[in-house]
């Protein structure tokens, strides 16, 4: 029952101790949300602050880690656009955009009945994908899923495309369960089934994938603290932080807040800004929060969609794969049989098909011998809890599956996989729309909780709650920028 996202800056663990102590504001969580809004009251003279972090480090959704040599990034990886979107906008301010790198995204396909796919017939079965990217609203009723349109307009699609072709037919028609892990990497959902197609959020515009090659995302961490690129000039943050504190109640008063936690430790503040992730809010609000949040909001917190996905990094003796940037698999109805029979005692999807068939691509980490494949979709959460052997075995057999016949494919040398849902201090990735939401729950989700005097007492900041950046870091950071100003406008008032 843990509701603190945490972000990777190098931060000490601090000993005092501390026994309701009052404090001006308490933060809960030190993720990317949690840290921006730390930052900013610091910046502006409200120093009487502490953060409460649930985890034994600070990085919450963001976690680099330094994995065989080399920073990878088990959290998010990307920034996400340019114009509008403050990661970026913070780089270019302080002339640090060359820490990003041009990540290009895998365009190869490979079918696992290893029939050769031209570029140009890879190309058109990536145009399917405009599908989702270019949905057209108008005349859709608003309780229809993704899922319900996409499988419509892909068979319209493929129809009219490849209708005369026999074998390339075939082939698109097997591509339906790509597209839809592929969509699923970016909503993060257990089935597009259940995503609303109407949704509030904007791409910030310019290119969508920018690395950060051997940093990892921590660094933006580093700069938004201002330990750099000059450490002399860092916020004095490290030792506003306590580590290993799961937050077990928060009580609401007129005069303010008293927190407790898990390990029987209590603090008192005038202000709170939670920055839980909604996974842990769909856990735990109606237990953590005294007296009761209003139904509104925790009926906005069932109704958003929160899920996950996982990634599996690979390590290698050797760059096997060549120049590609990565791959993209395509299971053949009679190969997904085969592979179920093969691994049949494994986890099995809906359609009883065997958890092979859901691994759908992998990105090769520059300046590695390192793949990084992605698991999406209803299984996602029961391949986090297999042993690595087995998911070792299975990544072993699709690779050679896909590939023994063009390329000398070593066994890995390691893997490494991320939990983030069975993880009870985040229970998921990053929030969507889904298809019981109008897009008034967000904004119901972001509004603080007042006392009688209309003073902000319980704050809410989080990815999830960031109307048209949720699902995103820039959006978290923006939250966390916005409830620290609810806080510093006050002040300035009085």
């Amino acid at each position: 029952m843990n509701l603190l996202i945490t972000i990777f800056v190098a931060c000490s663990t601090i000993t005092f101790a501390v026994s309701e102590e009052q404090f001006k504001v308490i933060v809960v969580g030190a993720g990317p949300s949690g840290i921006a809004t730390a930052s900013k009251l610091l910046e502006n003279g409200i120093n009487n602050i502490l953060i409460l972090e649930a985890e034994n480090r600070v990085g919450g959704r963001i976690n680099t880690q330094n994995w065989n040599g080399r920073n990878i990034d088990l959290g998010a990886e990307w920034c996400h656009g340019e114009k509008n979107n403050i990661v970026w906008e913070t780089l270019k301010e302080k002339g640090l955009l060359n820490l990003l790198e041009h990540d290009d995204m895998p365009e190869e396909i490979f079918l696992s009945s290893r029939k050769h796919i031209s570029k140009e017939f890879s190309k058109q079965l990536f145009e399917l994908l405009d599908i989702y990217l270019e949905l057209d609203e108008t005349n859709l009723p608003k309780n229809i899923s993704l899922g319900e349109v996409m499988v419509k307009r892909f068979n319209q699609e493929i129809h009219r495309k490849f209708g005369d072709d026999k074998e390339k037919y075939s082939v698109a028609k097997s591509a339906l369960d790509w597209m839809e892990n592929m969509i699923l990497c970016l909503e993060a959902a257990f089935t597009w089934d259940d995503v609303g197609i109407f949704s509030d959020y904007e791409d910030a515009e310019g290119y969508l994938n920018w690395g950060w090659g051997n940093h990892g995302y921590k660094i933006y961490l580093d700069i938004l603290t201002k330990k750099y690129p000059n450490p002399k000039e860092q916020l004095p943050i490290d030792n506003k932080i306590l580590l290993n504190k799961e937050v077990k109640k928060v009580t609401t008063s007129e005069n303010g807040n008293k927190i407790v936690c898990v390990d029987g430790t209590s603090y008192k503040a005038q202000h709170v800004v939670f920055t839980p992730s909604l996974g842990v809010l769909k856990s735990d609000a109606k237990s953590l929060f005294d007296p009761q949040l209003p139904a509104e909001k925790l009926e906005a917190i069932e109704k958003i969609g929160f899920g996950a996905v996982m990634k599996v990094f690979v390590k290698y003796d050797r760059k096997w794969w060549g120049n590609l940037n990565g791959m993209n698999f395509i299971w053949t109805e009679e190969d997904r049989k085969a592979a179920t029979e093969k691994f049949s005692r494994e986890p099995l999807n809906s359609k009883g098909q065997s958890w092979i068939v859901e691994i759908s691509n992998a990105i090769a980490l520059p300046h590695s011998n390192i793949l990084l494949v992605w698991f999406t979709g209803e299984i996602e959460p029961s391949i986090e809890k297999m042993d690595e052997a087995t998911l070792q075995k299975g990544i072993e057999f699709t690779f050679d599956k896909f590939f023994g016949h063009i390329f000398d494919v070593p066994k890995p040398q390691n893997i490494l996989k991320t939990t983030w849902y069975t993880n009870p201090h985040f229970r998921g990735t990053y929030s969507f729309t889904s298809v019981n939401s109008t897009g008034r729950e967000v904004e119901i989700l972001q509004q603080p909780v007042s006392n009688s005097l209309g003073v902000p007492i319980l704050q809410f900041a989080g990815e999830a709650t960031n109307k048209k950046h949720h699902s995103t870091v820039h959006g978290a950071v923006e939250s966390g920028f916005r409830e620290a100003n609810r806080i510093i406008q006050l002040y300035n008032k009085s």
